[in-house]
């Protein structure tokens, strides 16, 4: 976690100085915390103090790094609108509209549906002001959202991996990654088995939007943990109300303390699934609850909520061997928006 703190305090400081009371709500930890934190940063000569604020001493980063903080950093807005959207963020958010006019259609084969652009600019604003962009490793578990491409274009991870079933959304991602020149790779991985040895304990964070059934969630977060170098390191991941009942989250919520986690933010609907014609509507007729009522939507209204949890002892997944995918692990009584 202390490398965290320090990179949302320097990101913080690099666009102004600013007062240790400045700097209390733009980092997670206790004041305890916070307090060492900044006793070390002007041990390492990495703070300088300015009357009674803090600034950065700047022989310590290069100028590009400052700046791509600098441009990408926006109000924090617990409304998450739009126009607090740093110009920088409007401009990845008109580069990524342009290319997903392009990207492969969802299919029901692998229960695809990908969130609005808008939507993915946020997790990358919010992931950015909870410390996890700036030189992070990022790996993301399946990706028809093209969170990937997003992260890449703010020009801050160290290194962003895919590891997607679908080799359409692969080559699509890579081409993307290499005509940007992009720190971004793809390639094809299925859930049913384990992570490569070379990626075990190995990133700083994940993301994925796992199906809902309990088995199957545990599995996706499973392959994720596994991949999480320490202590500190963090995840993300998608999560209804319309397929899990309370009843599921407090067991996935079990699930997440075993992994030894806890949930340090949860966003209720703060993503929207878009009734785009090559998003998942186009097969929701064959969704449950279009069979009960009959009666095609006439506004979004598939949203999820969105949690972070952070890793408070050695991350340990649940399910570590292969595992064969039956049913269960994609449908259950709750799933009324999955196409049968």
């Amino acid at each position: 976690m202390d490398k965290r703190i320090r990179k949302q305090i320097i990101q913080a400081l690099a666009t102004h100085p600013q007062s240790v009371y400045e700097l209390i709500p733009k980092q997670d930890g206790s004041l305890k915390e916070l307090t060492r934190i900044i006793r070390e940063l002007e041990t390492e000569n990495i703070l300088l103090p300015q009357g009674n604020k803090f600034s950065l001493n700047q022989k310590h980063f290069s100028g590009e790094d400052l700046k791509k903080i600098r441009d990408l950093g926006s109000e924090q807005d617990p409304d998450h609108t739009e126009q607090f959207l740093s110009k920088k963020l409007q401009n990845i958010l008109e580069q990524l509209e342009d290319i997903s006019r392009q990207r492969p259609l969802a299919v029901q084969e692998y229960d695809q549906g990908f969130i609005s652009t808008f939507g993915v600019v946020k997790r990358v604003n919010f992931m950015f002001q909870r410390g996890d962009v700036w030189n992070s490793r990022i790996l993301i578990l399946g990706d028809d959202d093209l969170l990937s491409l997003a992260l890449a274009l703010t020009g801050l991870p160290a290194e962003i991996k895919v590891l997607e079933i679908d080799q359409r959304l692969n080559s699509f991602i890579n081409s993307r990654a290499r005509e940007l020149n992009l720190p971004l790779s793809a390639e094809t991985f299925d859930v049913q088995y384990p992570l490569d040895k070379s990626m075990r304990q190995d990133f700083d964070c994940f993301v994925t939007d796992p199906v809902e059934t309990l088995p199957g969630l545990q599995l996706f977060l499973s392959r994720g943990v596994s991949a999480l170098q320490a202590p500190g390191c963090s995840a993300y991941f998608g999560l209804t109300t319309l397929e899990a009942s309370r009843e599921k989250w407090y067991a996935i919520q079990n699930s997440l303390l075993e992994m030894g986690f806890v949930i340090t933010d949860l966003l209720r609907n703060f993503n929207l699934y878009p009734q785009y014609e090559d998003s998942f509507t186009r097969y929701q007729e064959k969704m449950p609850i279009y069979k009960h009522f009959q009666v095609q939507p006439a506004t979004d209204w598939y949203m999820s909520s969105f949690y972070r949890i952070e890793a408070v002892k050695q991350p340990r997944p649940l399910i570590e061997q292969e595992m064969v995918l039956e049913e269960r692990f994609y449908k259950d009584e709750e799933s009324l928006a999955t196409p049968f």
